[in-house]
């Protein structure tokens, strides 16, 4: 008695995908224009700022190739949903 497999409208799957890909290239696009907001509040050089999106890249870095592993863990739909929660959170 195997139940039927849950029909999901593959919309609402690419708008999900969307959204969170929209999220990404939205937070790295806002370091970039607020770097010099960012230099001039800490009263350093654009040069010394730019550590800020520096940090976020290597984050990025760290936390991608985990992904694979991460989803293998936890479902790729609840790693998707913790991940949009943490960063509306941050």
């Amino acid at each position: 008695m195997n139940p039927e497999p849950r029909h999901v409208n593959p919309w609402i799957v690419a708008i999900a995908v969307m959204f969170a890909t929209f999220m990404e290239v939205l937070d790295t696009t806002v370091v970039n224009v607020s770097l010099p907001h960012i230099a001039g509040n800490l009263s350093v050089t654009i040069d010394e700022a730019t550590w800020v999106l520096t940090s976020y890249l290597v984050a990025n870095a760290i936390i991608l190739p985990m992904t694979g592993w991460l989803a293998s863990m936890f479902g790729r739909k609840r790693l998707l949903m913790l991940s949009v929660v943490g960063v509306t959170l941050s």
